[in-house]
């Protein structure tokens, strides 16, 4: 149960999202190539690490706020069932595993593209969700980060309509997470208040 607690809060299934590291290899014909291929599955890894590092530290700010929530009182952390010492030494272990895995995988370019969205994400879990304009930034920022590691990690130029494809992307992706959270918000009080 220690174990799975573990992976839960991991959230393995929100590393579909780390596909978009694939994007810039693809699109500069480089994927294929082994090096490449090599580079950006070890975006791809470090970007997992990365993130569920950061779920870590994200339950724990939340743990009060999500024991009140009829779902989210289940998870881990919130339930007690992951200590917060626990907590701290899982995701601080996971983010470092994470810059390792790109450092040593595809170079300092990498890691500087990781350490990035670990202080985005990390901003956003303490401070950055609590202001309108910066929350929809800081997760598009996270998604258009992804997109440009696999870049990185390869060396291939990112060209302006790439880029744009990507940012403007991210913003649609982001307002959907934002609008889908704010429907789920206003039919809970609607049910509530039936």
């Amino acid at each position: 149960p220690a174990l799975r607690d573990l992976v839960l809060t991991a959230r393995p299934r929100q590393w579909a999202k780390n596909v978009l590291v694939f994007g810039a290899p693809a699109t500069g014909s480089v994927l294929f190539q082994t090096d490449a291929l090599v580079a950006t599955l070890a975006a791809f890894v470090s970007f997992c690490l990365a993130a569920s590092g950061v779920y870590f530290v994200n339950d724990l700010v939340d743990r009060e706020g999500d024991k009140e929530h009829p779902r989210k009182r289940l998870r881990p952390i919130a339930a007690g069932r992951i200590l917060p010492n626990v907590a701290i030494a899982t995701g601080s272990g996971l983010m470092a595993a994470g810059l390792a895995v790109g450092v040593v995988g595809a170079g300092w370019g990498l890691g500087a593209v990781v350490a990035g969205y670990i202080a985005l994400t990390l901003s956003y879990a303490f401070w950055l969700r609590n202001v309108a304009l910066f929350d929809i930034t800081a997760i598009a920022g996270g998604f258009l980060l992804r997109a440009v590691a696999g870049g990185v990690a390869v060396g291939v130029p990112l060209s302006m309509w790439f880029l744009m494809v990507a940012s403007f992307g991210s913003l649609f992706i982001a307002a959907g997470k934002r609008h889908a959270k704010k429907s789920t918000i206003a039919r809970s009080v609607r049910d509530r208040l039936a």
